[in-house]
């Protein structure tokens, strides 16, 4: 494992500028000038930060912060809007020996109301820690083992998950769980084998170790108005690191003349973390390490109803062995799948690409295919980008024509935009950069009073790239410094009018620019973009075209109801206009009431529940349609705080008052009621 040194900082308030001639020559030259400037810049950990950063309030103070996992033992928290650690907590955490390919998500875990940080590291251990830094225990979960065959690369039959189960254990295996003193879950020991250690008893069969390598997703997949299902892709492999080390003679016990690259699984595990039991598995690929399309899972799942009738959702995934695989709420296959494509990179956006009241998703290979492909699994369109490999694609209409736009990087360092209706190129839209890209690119409005985007790219060179949603004006801006994962955009600093960017680089450092020219922006005009999937499903930047809002400014809120009046506004031409609008408001495990269902955009007011016990928390209003795709707003509000306040000034009165009443009758004592402390016992 290579651990990168940390560089020299950028010098605060630093202003950065276009890059050199070779860019000028391919480019308008009077394109505007995006006057960057370093609000602030901070460390966080030792080693490089490989998946994207989290942007939320998580102590519900109103003001955001930004969650970060170092690929290396250290989760860090700061504030947006200084860069500095949060005063009297325990930030950073520091989990000795993990490492982390997963961003980190939000859960509330303790069902009290407020959010913990839940964390997956790489070898599919699930932790939580609170908004201070300190780790909840007794709430650790782990996926467990897969149990397979020792010899399954000699039968003659296609790993696919149509008969993969022929090769696992006893050939109907499925995995259960149970609670641990610890409350860990790990898989059952039926049949002689204990997952937790991985220790098999069966010579014919060898239980394969987890490993989540992509960001799990939270939601409701059953429809029945809780988000608790944490979809998880995981790859079961043996570690080449692990197994190597002399001193646990693993290698020698457990697998004797058998290779340990023979063995490579993917699968998609779903567990229920109000109850701590998980669902189902979903074996999906098995393969050697060595084979030319190997079983890996390396990108998070798409989780949607793609019938559109409000019921439970799919799980879309997509796997280094080139298959596109749907799952129902139960695991089982949609009819039509899986389909067979090269290897697949990237998440699978969905979207209804061309306005006919029915979702697309598309896929992008390794061979540089993009495909457009309908729910049934069919390719509607297909076009070609340079590079071998993609972190998948942002939607957004480029060009004001009313139709939605693909937007691709790929490797190589191009960035492609496809006409979503049918796959032709957008005209003026190939660019090739000086980099190599290996990021989703970040689409955002640096200007918001214009109806222009902008396309943000992070490159392996070290500069950052800015696209005008024209084609024609680039700047390159140079950082020095590298980025694995997409960049953000988020109202980190709310004394400095618009939107800041926020970088995420390979040796480990946090940069915070914050964009000028922008002294006349209101609040509402930001369309900001705060983790690498902002919601469950969200891919499409509109451009404040549709937006939800919360009308009032709730701070306290006292008794058992109260009123919110929400402002949905959706602007967009009227055939990508969701039928029904359904409205949910949570305060982390809480429902404040039950969804609401609105036939049109606009102002609406919804009576929401308090919950039983006084907190603070960070409010969210979800908004959905059909499909279950989903856009938010968040308030903090206190619930019954103020009331808590209250009974302790009542509980002090009667003191307070019969103090009062002594000292109105007896006057205040001439001599002293206390002890007093002499120098000497002789004094």
């Amino acid at each position: 494992m290579i651990v990168f040194l940390v560089a020299v900082l950028c010098t605060p308030h630093q202003s950065y500028s276009q890059h050199g001639s070779e860019y000028e020559d391919k480019f308008k030259p009077d394109c505007g000038n995006y006057n960057l400037q370093m609000a602030w810049s901070a460390e966080c950990g030792s080693g490089m930060i490989a998946a994207t950063p989290l942007v939320a309030d998580i102590d519900a103070d109103g003001h955001l912060d930004i969650i970060i996992a170092s690929f290396t033992e250290e989760i860090s928290v700061i504030r947006g809007d200084t860069g500095q650690t949060p005063d009297q907590s325990h930030w950073p955490f520091r989990f000795p020996g993990a490492t982390f390919h997963a961003s980190p998500l939000l859960y509330d875990i303790d069902q009290d109301g407020q959010n913990e940080v839940l964390l997956t590291t790489s070898d599919g251990e699930i932790i939580f820690l609170t908004s201070a830094g300190e780790k909840l225990q007794g709430r650790t979960l782990k996926v467990g083992h897969v149990v397979v065959k020792k010899s399954w690369y000699d039968l003659e039959i296609e790993m696919d998950p149509s008969n993969i189960h022929t090769i696992l254990y006893k050939q109907d295996y499925q995995l259960h769980s149970r609670r641990k003193n610890d409350a860990e879950f790990v898989g059952s020991d039926d049949g002689g084998v204990n997952r937790k250690s991985g220790i098999v008893y069966d010579g014919d069969y060898i239980s394969i170790d987890a490993h989540v390598l992509a960001t799990p997703v939270l939601a409701d997949l059953n429809n029945d108005g809780r988000i608790e299902e944490l979809i998880m892709p995981v790859t079961y492999y043996f570690d080449e690191q692990t197994y190597s080390l002399p001193e646990t003679d693993l290698k020698r016990n457990r697998f004797g003349n058998i290779s340990i690259e023979n063995f490579l699984c993917s699968a998609i595990v779903v567990m229920n973390l109000t109850s701590g039991q998980v669902l189902f598995e979903v074996p999906l690929e098995m393969s050697k390490v060595s084979a030319e399309f190997p079983a890996y899972q390396l990108f998070t799942p798409t989780v949607i109803d793609l019938d559109g009738n409000s019921g439970p959702l799919e799980i879309i995934v997509c796997t280094s062995a080139g298959r596109l695989i749907v799952l129902d709420c139960n695991g089982h296959l949609r009819t039509g799948f899986p389909k067979s494509f090269g290897t697949i990179h990237g998440q699978v956006t969905v979207e209804d690409l061309d306005g006919n009241g029915v979702l697309e998703l598309i896929v992008i290979d390794n061979s540089g295919n993009v495909m457009c492909v309908n729910a049934m699994g069919d390719v509607i369109w297909e076009s070609e980008i340079s590079g071998t490999s993609s972190a998948g694609s942002r939607v957004v209409d480029l060009n004001g024509d009313g139709i939605l736009d693909v937007l691709v990087a790929s490797d190589d360092g191009s960035v492609w935009a496809f006409k979503g209706d049918s796959g032709s190129l957008v005209e003026d839209w190939h660019h090739q950069l000086g980099g190599r890209i290996t990021s989703n690119v970040l689409i955002t409005n640096l200007h918001p009073d214009t109806s222009n985007v902008d396309i943000v790219i992070a490159g392996h060179d070290g500069n950052l790239y800015i696209l005008s949603s024209s084609g024609q004006c680039l700047q390159a801006i140079e950082l020095n410094e590298r980025s694995l994962v997409q960049v953000l955009s988020a109202n980190l600093m709310e004394t400095i009018p618009g939107l800041e960017l926020l970088l995420a680089t390979m040796d480990g450092t946090l940069l915070s620019l914050a964009v000028g020219n922008n002294e006349n922006v209101e609040h509402s005009l930001l369309s900001d973009w705060k983790s690498e999937t902002p919601t469950l499903n969200q891919f499409t930047f509109w451009n404040n075209q549709f937006q939800v809002a919360v009308v009032d400014n709730f701070k306290e809120l006292t008794g058992s109801t109260f009123q919110v009046d929400i402002d949905i506004q959706d602007n967009r031409p009227q055939q990508y206009r969701w039928k029904s609008y359904y409205v949910m408001i949570r305060a982390g495990s809480y429902n404040l009431g039950e969804k609401m269902e609105f036939t049109s955009a606009g102002m609406h007011q919804l009576t929401v529940t308090c919950p039983p016990h006084p907190f603070q928390s960070t409010v969210v209003v979800h908004v959905t349609n059909g499909f279950a795709q989903e856009i938010t707003t968040t308030f903090t509000a206190r619930f019954n705080m103020q009331w808590k306040h209250d009974v302790k000034w009542l509980m002090l009165l009667p003191l307070s008052s019969l103090f009062l009443l002594l000292l109105l009758v007896f006057g205040f004592p001439e001599a002293d009621l206390l002890p007093t402390v002499h120098d000497t016992k002789y004094s």
